[in-house]
Parts: C-alpha cells; sequence; structure tokens
C-alpha cells in the first residue's frame, strides 16, 4: 500500500523483545484522521 502524501501521517518505532530472536525493531505509517486521532494501519516499512 502506498503511503498517500495528502494525508497526514506519522512514523512510528517499536523495540520489542521476541523469545527466541532478541529484540527487534519494527517501524510503521499511522495515518491522523481529521480530529488529529492517530489511526494505526498494517505497515510495515
Amino acid at each position: 500500500m502506498k503511503v498517500s502524501a495528502a494525508q497526514p501521517f506519522q512514523i512510528i518505532y517499536s523495540l520489542y523483545q521476541h523469545e527466541y530472536l532478541g529484540y527487534i525493531f519494527e517501524s510503521c505509517i499511522v495515518h491522523q484522521d481529521d480530529k488529529g486521532k492517530l489511526t494505526y494501519q498494517q505497515h510495515n516499512i
């Protein structure tokens, strides 16, 4: 899925510990709605 520059979005980074793989770093795109609230969509980048 492509990210539209017309809609506001933020890049969110997370770090979590996997039982076997150790620490995993993940980034995803989160769009903002009309009220400025973050709406999660499944995007790994």
